[in-house]
């Protein structure tokens, strides 16, 4: 039997690429360090490969040294009024486009040697290693908070709630969005495998997530393959995820369901109930501290007591043929201590102000004088922060004619490296000393940020915030830049992404998801995505060989 076990083990081993595991473990971790140590071993490792293979026939990685072009080109023409702290940013942006494309050659290495049953391995098992860590991310969950549901569970102040998805970071320990989109990828791969218990694994995986844009973005794809491109087996398997979504919203984390609505919708009126779980007819206690409560609790008890002790009557004596003399009795209830009310102190959200909020706030005091009213925009157009920040960036361009062609520059409109350059610890650390804001920057997208972020964490939601990988595009690398992404990377997978494959809806996803990021400088889902796309283009060539 053991011996079985072995072989088997064996077996399954052998059809997995170590190496490839390793890379996307290691590279698609959050920590830059992390991955830039991987990208260094990997391109030495494969050093005599690279210069032997012509890559730049993949014309998606030109894409990528057109960004560099372009970001050098903008600094040359505005060299006069470059600031000493700029330089870093730009060489740092730089750095991240060279990662992009070391990235792409690592990967297109392993598509060229190895075989697509061992590529098709690999990438299963990482994506199954994704869906294990998140599954023991939600047990911890389960476990700190005492409650086999922590989707509801409103103690500990909130922590969990809510919040429960933000937590479920998968094995790259980035942001759950990052676990959400991996999750969505592995929904699309595993359909077209047919393979029910991997797909179903990646939509438990990407329902703990909470991310309701990914809901409603794999939601619309499978629209399209159930109508247009699937089997009788595969539109099953689809009402199943769609089933396996809708449970989770309804029953598993309805208030998830209710923030998205109200984020979406505006604000909402104080009379109404903030969460639908919070019974609008249950009276809310004046109090809110501990001790107030803990007395609350005492005196509760001892009113019951003194009460069940008036109702107290002397027992009758009765016969054993009076067949109704038991039910006479007046028998005393069990006193109970009163259970804790979920609505008092305890079990709401801290509102108090973080000390990041208070540095946002100093921040947008110390630098911001004029800002637009926001507010006023939502409450006229119900559209969230995410839309404005879009309009914010095409009116730049209307109003700077000259920043048309290559934008504002690197880091300088809208970009992960712009919001760690402000030094307030938004997207990682930065050196104070080195701090930069680009006027442009500071004007728009950061004040967009810092209107919603600076306030309660109800205005703390994905669809708010300006992250978007279109307006890092046209932003900073303008017209040429979104040109180039149409032309050299949008383009050359359109064109290899053949029919009734994962390719094109893989596609979808990551058009979409490119909404909600700065992608390209995250170095996670788009790595994935290329790898999967590229495996795609070789089975397509061995199918015609």
């Amino acid at each position: 039997m053991i011996k079985k076990w072995n072989d088997y083990i064996k077996h399954r081993a052998d059809g997995i690429s170590i190496p490839l595991l390793l890379f996307l473990l290691l590279f698609l971790n959050i920590k830059i360090i992390v991955k830039g140590l991987t990208l260094l071993i990997f391109l030495f490792v494969d050093r005599k490969e690279i210069l032997k293979r012509k890559y730049y026939r993949h014309h998606y990685i030109w894409f990528y040294a057109l960004m560099i072009c372009v970001g050098l080109a903008n600094l040359f023409i505005n060299i006069r009024t470059v600031s000493s702290n700029y330089y870093p940013i730009l060489i740092i942006g730089i750095f991240f486009w060279i990662m992009c494309i070391g990235a792409a050659v690592v990967t297109g290495i392993f598509v060229k040697k190895l075989s697509t049953s061992k590529l098709h391995h690999t990438i299963s098992i990482y994506i199954i290693i994704n869906c294990l860590a998140t599954i023991l991310q939600l047990l911890i969950a389960i476990c700190e908070s005492g409650s086999i549901n922590p989707f509801t569970y409103q103690g500990m102040y909130q922590k969990y709630f809510i919040n429960t998805g933000d937590m479920m970071t998968g094995i790259t320990m980035d942001v759950s969005t990052t676990n959400a989109i991996i999750s969505s990828f592995g929904v699309i791969y595993f359909l077209s495998k047919t393979k029910p218990f991997l797909m179903l694994l990646c939509v438990f995986t990407l329902a703990v997530t909470g991310s309701n844009f990914c809901f409603l973005l794999l939601s619309a794809i499978l629209l399209l393959l159930f109508v247009f491109q699937s089997t009788k087996n595969q539109k099953s398997l689809i009402v199943i995820c769609w089933i396996g979504i809708l449970l989770f919203l309804v029953k598993i984390s309805p208030q998830n369901n209710n923030y998205a609505t109200n984020i979406i919708a505006g604000p909402v009126s104080q009379n109404k109930v903030q969460y639908k779980t919070i019974n609008s007819t249950v009276k809310r206690d004046n109090y809110t501290t501990t001790d107030e409560i803990r007395k609350r609790i005492a005196q509760a008890y001892l009113d019951s007591i003194s009460q069940l002790n008036q109702n107290k009557t002397k027992p009758e004596i009765f016969s054993g043929n009076d067949k109704n003399t038991l039910s006479n009795i007046n028998i005393a209830a069990k006193p109970a201590i009163p259970k804790d009310n979920i609505h008092s102190a305890p079990f709401q959200r801290n509102k108090d102000t973080t000390d990041k909020q208070k540095s946002l706030l100093l921040f947008a005091s110390q630098k911001i004088k004029e800002t637009a009213d926001y507010s006023e925009y939502q409450t006229k157009t119900k559209l969230p922060g995410k839309f404005f920040a879009l309009k914010q960036t095409i009116q730049y361009l209307k109003e700077n004619p000259m920043k048309i062609v290559s934008g504002a520059g690197v880091g300088n409109f809208s970009s992960k490296l712009a919001f760690r350059a402000t030094a307030l610890h938004i997207n990682g650390g930065y050196p104070e000393k080195w701090a930069y804001t680009n006027p442009a920057f500071v004007k728009n997208h950061l004040a967009l940020y810092l209107h919603f972020f600076s306030k309660d964490a109800e205005k703390h939601s994905l669809i708010n915030s300006p992250d978007s990988a279109y307006n890092q595009l046209l932003g900073e690398y303008g017209v040429a830049g979104f040109t180039a992404f149409i032309i050299l990377y949008l383009l050359y997978f359109i064109k290899k992404k053949g029919t009734k494959s994962y390719a094109l809806p893989l596609l979808l996803i990551l058009l979409g998801a490119l909404f909600t990021g700065y992608w390209f400088e995250q170095l996670s889902i788009v790595i994935l995505f290329e790898i999967l796309f590229l495996l795609h283009i070789k089975e397509n060539i061995e199918r015609h060989e």
